[in-house]
């Protein structure tokens, strides 16, 4: 007689995890993230100021070659307490010589009607050309650069401020064009 063949069973572990395992894990990925946010948020938000020096800079360098390219004078035009801001043709030529000599026509209430830009959280606390006693710090006001035809223009600077009170001061210089970002503390003003 033949006996049958007995086959041994093996027990098998239950698979997969408990509530408990699978809460004290979730837990301890809420404290990583929560010590891990503060650090992040400072990160992203000067990567955030960065980039918006970056593109002010970018801006003034594209709105001076387009100045020479057309023959015509480009102008920057900012509003202060915001991030927008504009970059368009000088319709009348004439206008550019009274917007450099007088103030008050450097500063309008509002921004042109070409199609605006915006920094998002970041806003312009400042926008100066020419001499720093004349600098434009009223928050009404929209200021404004020029960029001549032959690619002059006055020596300028825009202070930008991140939401946290980080401040970015981009400097132009009329000479030779170049733009260049540096960091500036809240303490230093405008």
């Amino acid at each position: 007689m033949s006996r049958p063949k007995m086959r041994l069973e093996r027990r098998r572990s239950p698979t997969g995890f408990t509530l408990v395992e699978l809460l004290l894990v979730l837990s301890l990925v809420v404290m990583l993230a929560a010590m891990v946010a503060p650090s992040l948020t400072g990160t992203l938000g000067r990567v955030r100021l960065d980039a918006a020096a970056d593109a002010v800079r970018t801006a003034w360098v594209d709105a001076r070659l387009e100045a020479m390219r057309s023959g015509e004078p480009i102008v920057f035009q900012c509003q202060l307490g915001t991030g927008r801001y504009t970059v368009s043709k000088l319709i009348d030529a004439s206008a550019a010589g009274a917007v450099a000599a007088d103030e008050d026509a450097a500063g309008s209430t509002t921004l042109a009607d070409d199609e605006h830009e915006d920094l998002g959280e970041v806003k312009f606390v400042q926008l100066s050309a020419g001499n720093p006693l004349t600098a434009v710090v009223d928050p009404a006001v929209a200021a404004c650069l020029v960029f001549r035809p032959d690619g002059a223009t006055q020596d300028a600077w825009a202070v930008i401020e991140s939401a946290n009170g980080r401040r970015r001061r981009i400097t132009l210089r009329s000479l030779t064009g170049a733009a260049r970002v540096e960091v500036v503390s809240a303490s230093e003003g405008t």
